[in-house]
């Protein structure tokens, strides 16, 4: 029994360790509408906007979110590593939101190019992308803390 306990305890590290913990390792990128003042987001201020919790923009506009599809890893360490939330964890909270008559969650897209393009030509969205993929026509930004 104290074999198969240390055999569990070893596998949960190694499952803990293939999700990241802070944003420098989440190997995603934020992107924003050229337009947007924004210079930084925190983690806290990510969730809020993709969560739906903040609806508009300082100057008033609305926040357009959109992601990447939901078993892209990029999705993935957006979750753990910004918002610390497993996908089954969103799953659960939106069907709850759109139960209750909230707001839908954000779009998926396809592809990161598909984000980057809906970015690029949407006011007021927000999305986040792999740092591979080219983000010419939007404004990369870091997340602070």
């Amino acid at each position: 029994m104290r074999t198969g306990i240390v055999a569990l305890l070893a596998a949960l590290t190694c499952l803990a360790a293939a999700f990241p913990t802070s944003a420098e390792e989440t190997s995603i990128r934020i992107v924003v509408h050229p337009s947007n003042g924004a210079q930084a987001f925190t983690r806290r201020e990510l969730s809020d906007l993709f969560l739906k919790r903040t609806t508009r923009w300082p100057d008033g506009a609305a926040v357009h979110p959109v992601e990447p599809p939901e078993r892209s890893m990029t999705r993935l360490h957006f979750l753990s590593g910004v918002m610390g939330k497993t996908a089954f964890a969103l799953k659960v909270f939106w069907k709850r939101r759109v139960a209750e008559g909230h707001d839908a969650p954000p779009e998926q897209l396809p592809s990161d190019a598909d984000v980057v393009a809906y970015v690029r030509g949407t006011p007021g969205a927000i999305g986040y992308v792999s740092p591979e993929t080219d983000v010419t026509g939007v404004k990369p930004l870091p997340i602070s803390d």
